[in-house]
């Protein structure tokens, strides 16, 4: 198994999506394929976790559009007595190409069939959110990257170190959820993006988590979002002032 990861997604095979190479076991050939990490998947859905891999690929296959030699649904890893969890790659399969080891082709065709499917990836990634309502802009372009700003704010593994860094009140407001709720708000707040989206591009994005973040309440994160520019924390606090 050889996987390459979007960190904005992703930093590791056990959740999450991205291209991977699966080898079958008896090495008759291997697979280029769009996948999901399993592995918490098995461990919330138990049970049902081919089910939800399988429904999951489905409506992960509503969002792309790929190349008929590269639309393999279902993909067969010649497991011996269908072991776990390498068998739940097979449901987890979103699309996918074979290359027979008998015809291998030669490193060019690979890598170039392995740029197709990371900017399949990128497709995926962008259009892997929920509706936004507050778009300022109907630009198809300026739409993604309002959605890229989106996807930075919701990767937890930043969100938790900004929150470590900053605290867990309000910059904007004040409001402390531990004052107001108790042991129930107990470092809770929510984290902002506040580079601007004009300047966000698909790819490696460097972040201060100091400079580049905010943690706002529940309630100010919204309101900043409706703001003609999202970065203008002060701005924010200024309306709030002038209540």
């Amino acid at each position: 198994m050889i996987a390459i990861f979007d960190k904005l997604v992703t930093t590791t095979a056990q959740n999450g999506y991205y291209p991977v190479f699966l080898f079958r076991e008896d090495m008759t050939g291997f697979y280029l394929s769009l996948n999901q990490g399993v592995t918490e998947i098995s461990k919330t859905y138990k049970k049902r976790k081919k089910d939800v891999l399988q429904i999951r690929s489905e409506n992960y296959r509503a969002k792309i559009t790929v190349k008929n030699d590269f639309n393999l649904k279902k993909i067969d890893l010649k497991l011996s007595n269908n072991q776990l969890p390498a068998k739940l790659y097979e449901y987890g399969n979103i699309y996918a190409k074979f290359y027979d080891s008998k015809t291998i082709p030669e490193s060019d065709t690979l890598i170039n069939d392995l740029n197709y499917f990371l900017s399949i990836y990128q497709e995926l990634i962008y259009n892997d959110n929920e509706e936004i309502n507050d778009i300022s802009s109907n630009k198809v372009l300026e739409h993604k990257k309002l959605k890229y700003h989106y996807r930075i704010e919701r990767n937890q593994s930043i969100s938790n170190k900004v929150k470590k860094i900053k605290g867990y009140v309000c910059e904007a407001c004040n409001f402390d959820f531990t004052n107001k709720y108790g042991d129930l708000g107990h470092e809770f707040v929510e984290v902002h993006h506040l580079i601007p989206i004009s300047s966000l591009d698909p790819g490696e994005v460097e972040m201060d988590l100091v400079t580049d973040f905010a943690t706002l309440c529940s309630n100010c994160h919204r309101m900043i979002h409706r703001l003609e520019d999202p970065s203008k924390l002060e701005e924010l606090k200024q309306l709030i002032k002038n209540e």
